[in-house]
């Protein structure tokens, strides 16, 4: 991600990586199971994915996330020319 915004010739000025790899995953898979579950479990089930994707994030330091994260947030400028 750094280097296709860099490529666009944007100077960045914060980059944090936000969600991790595995983390991502168990999003996808929660996302793709909450709506085939009965309405009563469908809290619960969240509130149990939540905390695997909290703990799994987690496992992933800040430079891992930063490299391989699939959310970033990312501050930058283009400079005027």
């Amino acid at each position: 991600m750094r280097k296709t915004v860099e490529d666009e010739d944007f100077k960045i000025t914060s980059f944090h990586g936000i969600m991790g790899l595995a983390a991502s995953g168990l999003q996808l898979l929660q996302d793709a199971i909450i709506n085939k579950l009965p309405r009563f479990l469908v809290p619960p089930f969240a509130f149990i994915m939540q905390l695997k994707i909290r703990l799994f994030n987690k496992m992933n330091n800040q430079a891992q996330r930063d490299r391989d994260a699939s959310l970033y947030v990312v501050l930058a400028q283009k400079p005027l020319n």
